[in-house]
Order: C-alpha cells, then sequence, then structure tokens
C-alpha cells in the first residue's frame, strides 16, 4: 500500500456548476460537472484579469472569491480545493512542493471527490481528464464527475498520466463545495 500525504488546501473559486452535457459521459452516473477545470463548468467571467487569485489560479478566501464574482452571484456556488502534494507524469509519481499552503476554516464545506488535473505547462489547474478528456467513461467517478477514494484517484492518475488525455504533469485535487445554508 502507498503512503499518500495529506492534502494541503490551495484556496477557494466560485463556479457555474452544470448538469453533465448531453451527448457526454452518457454511460455513467454523473449528474453535474464540478472538476476543477473551467472548461464545462465555468468561473466569473474576466476572473483572470483582476489580479486577485493566488499562484494557483485560486482565491486565498472566500471575500476574494466573491470579489471575483462581483454584486451578481446567482447561479454561483463556492468551492475550496485541496491539493494532494504528488505529481504524476508518465506514469511515475513524485513528491510535488505546492507554491502555497492556506489554514482556512473549511467547516461549511463538504468532500464531493477528488479530480485528477493537469496544469498543461502553466500555473493554473487547466483541463480535468474525468470531465474535460471523458476519462470518466474509463474510470468509476461520482455523480460529481470525480473519484470518491484517494487510492482509486491515485491508481487513476498514474494511468492519466501515461498518455491519451491532456498533456501532463497530473495532481490529484479534492474538492469541497459549499454547503447551502452552511
Amino acid at each position: 500500500m502507498v503512503k499518500i500525504p495529506d492534502p494541503i488546501c490551495a484556496g477557494f473559486f466560485p463556479k457555474q456548476t452544470q448538469p453533465r452535457p448531453a451527448g457526454l459521459l452518457e454511460g455513467t452516473n454523473v449528474k453535474e460537472i464540478c472538476s476543477v477545470s473551467n472548461c464545462i463548468s465555468k468561473g466569473p467571467d474576466g476572473w483572470e484579469t483582476k489580479w486577485i487569485h493566488n499562484d494557483l489560479g485560486f482565491y486565498d478566501s472566500e471575500s476574494l472569491a466573491w470579489q471575483a464574482v462581483g454584486e451578481e452571484r446567482e447561479g454561483f456556488e463556492l468551492y475550496a480545493y485541496k491539493i494532494y502534494p504528488l505529481e504524476f507524469d508518465n506514469g511515475e509519481v513524485r513528491p510535488w512542493e505546492t507554491p502555497l499552503q492556506l489554514s482556512p476554516n473549511l467547516s461549511n464545506y463538504t468532500s464531493i471527490g477528488i479530480d485528477l488535473v493537469t496544469k498543461d505547462g502553466c500555473s493554473f489547474f487547466s483541463h480535468s481528464a474525468l470531465s474535460c478528456n471523458s476519462g470518466a467513461d474509463n474510470f468509476p467517478v461520482n455523480k460529481f464527475c470525480l473519484i470518491d477514494q484517494v487510492e482509486g484517484a491515485y491508481q487513476a492518475c498514474i494511468q492519466v498520466s501515461k498518455g491519451k488525455y491532456e498533456p501532463g504533469p497530473y495532481y490529484l485535487v479534492e474538492v469541497l463545495r459549499h454547503v447551502k445554508g452552511g
């Protein structure tokens, strides 16, 4: 059994969570796309140009995340992300030192699964192998298009990093969603 290090909080991000698009991942139990990627469930328009995000493209606090949205918050949900300090590349796994470590209170958040994401040669996480590249057709995912168990996500990420998906390296990111009314 592999010893997987504890995840580190990397920040918050507001998204307009979308249902599974027609014609995508039809043979799965996916109901909505809660991936780290902005490809299907998008963040606020122009969020990058406001320059209030951190080095990984998230926000260091809930208030900064909502500031990126502006006054019109309808349709947005707030997510928090925890990164496992590992990097997966060409089937190999190595330690990865995250550029930041936040310690916010996440008591109003619930973990909904783990995503397999690439930074695609940039600082920000860009594509999910599970949703953007239909990896959910090949790996067991939950209704959020995420993997429930870290051990399964770890093994899937090794496979994803070998090719057939967006260029790597890949990272394991735990996705937490703000509890409504919390």
